[in-house]
């Protein structure tokens, strides 16, 4: 269930108050057998039966104040959450022929945990955030906002050796982001339009988590500190309908593939190029002419100077070789034309 309500004070002042509630129920069923699990029989398959409920209610709360027709400052608190769910089954045997499974138990043993990590609980977050939205003349738009957000019971992948190559979610405590946003668009005139924005986050964890090997101050995978885009549009009129030309530029920073560090050595959880995925910048091209009897014919370039951006690298696999690159990669190059036509 959700609801909203809004309370306008004047023609300055409102004040929405939201909120949402939820109910879940979840069952997994699971049969594995095989070589890994150290028997080929089904009948002596290991059995994941789960299940696991929860409920949950979260708020929003939002004070809005008019500045003038062309500005306005607003304050949020809101809260969130996501429901947990099961794992996959991890082998586990003390027997040394049994590789896989044998290198699992050592893999969960070293994070000090007993058994299978079978489920794991549901994570929330709070947020508090503080941003103007205004106009500065008739052409600039600017947004700025500033927030921090505190997550709790992250559920977060953890990842095991190659040997093992059974990653599992698993939740780990506490981590908090602080982060600011702006954005600013500029009408240059009738036919140029500009676009920049520019993203900050700081995102680390608050707690020591032994059984994912994560120590308080360390950075949470996946989250670049950096982030800005920039979007030029320009059009040409013309009898019949009108030419354009875009290009568009994305730079992200370097992130982690593990939490941690970007020192950290990772080699011994199958990932061959280490923890730090450099940073990209990935530009776009677009040329084409839209016409006012519904058909469109447009030139691209996607990624124009061929850039690589690694987006992942390779987690825990069984038989992980170094003879294999399996990165995750951005497409290359790619040069392409579209016709279009509506009715």
């Amino acid at each position: 269930m959700f609801g909203e309500l809004t309370y306008s004070f004047n023609d300055q002042l409102d004040l929405t108050v939201g909120a949402r509630s939820l109910h879940y129920d979840f069952t997994q069923y699971k049969e594995d057998w095989g070589f890994v699990y150290g028997d080929t029989n089904r009948a002596t398959s290991n059995v994941l039966d789960l299940t696991a409920d929860d409920s949950d209610t979260s708020i929003k709360v939002t004070g809005s104040y008019q500045l003038s027709e062309d500005g306005q400052i607003y304050a949020t608190y809101s809260d969130g959450s996501r429901p947990g769910v099961g794992n996959r089954s991890i082998p586990r045997s003390t027997d040394a022929s049994n590789s896989a499974a044998y290198a699992c138990d050592q893999d969960l043993n070293a994070l000090g945990i007993n058994g299978s990590p079978d489920v794991y609980k549901g994570d929330s977050v709070k947020n508090n955030e503080f941003g103007i939205k205004t106009m500065l003349n008739d052409s600039i738009r600017f947004n700025a906002a500033i927030y921090r957000m505190t997550w709790e019971n992250i559920q977060q992948s953890v990842t095991t050796s190659g040997a093992c190559g059974f990653n599992f979610t698993a939740n780990l405590d506490e981590a908090e982001s602080t982060g600011a946003e702006i954005e600013m668009n500029a009408a240059v005139n009738d036919n140029l339009n500009i676009n920049f924005s520019l993203g900050y986050t700081g995102a680390e964890f608050k707690q020591n988590v032994a059984s994912a090997g994560i120590s308080s101050g360390d950075q949470l995978g996946d989250v670049p500190e950096l982030t800005y885009n920039i979007n030029v549009d320009y059009v040409i009129p013309a009898d019949g309908g009108q030419f354009f030309i875009v290009g568009n530029y994305n730079w992200v920073d370097e992130t982690l593939e593990l939490p941690g560090l970007a020192s950290d050595d990772v080699s011994g959880q199958g990932i061959i190029s280490g923890n730090l995925k450099p940073d990209y910048g990935i530009l776009g091209l677009r040329a084409g002419f839209t016409s006012d009897n519904n058909w469109e014919a447009v030139v691209f370039i996607d990624n124009a100077t061929d850039e690589t951006a690694i987006y992942s690298y390779s987690d825990a696999i069984v038989f992980n070789l170094p003879l294999y690159d399996r990165t995750v990669r951005n497409q290359p190059r790619t040069i392409g034309m579209n016709v279009t036509y509506s009715w």
